[in-house]
């Protein structure tokens, strides 16, 4: 007996994503954008990268990958805002992972700096 609910869970579980994902990941959207357009070398320089849910529906997983200009520089403790993101930074891209309840936004914020001048 507890087997059959176990497959009915299962079967109810698949539908669900199903109908769930393609419905959700619509209303998904990212904003990115930087303090400033121009920038001398060596000055710091803000990346601010927001995704919004804007669903009814949750989303339990989500993945965001940013990549940067080779030759930018991370400025060493960077901020990065909620707390439920999570980072890892690997050569010049930024991966999170995250989860977002409906209506809910994720601002992430990198400083770089650009050694030398240059179109990026």
């Amino acid at each position: 007996m507890s087997w059959i609910l176990l497959i009915l869970a299962a079967v109810v579980l698949a539908l669900l994503e199903h109908f769930w994902s393609p419905y959700a990941l619509k209303a998904l959207s990212f904003k990115g954008s930087a303090d400033r357009a121009i920038a001398e070398p060596g000055e710091a320089v803000t990346w601010s990268g927001t995704v919004v849910n804007n669903s009814r529906l949750p989303i339990p997983f989500a993945r965001l990958t940013e990549s940067f200009p080779l030759n930018a520089k991370p400025v060493a403790d960077t901020a990065w805002t909620d707390s439920h993101c999570t980072r890892s930074m690997a050569q010049w891209h930024v991966e999170e992972k995250m989860s977002l309840r409906p209506y809910q936004s994720c601002t992430r914020t990198v400083t770089l700096t650009f050694p030398q001048r240059g179109l990026y």
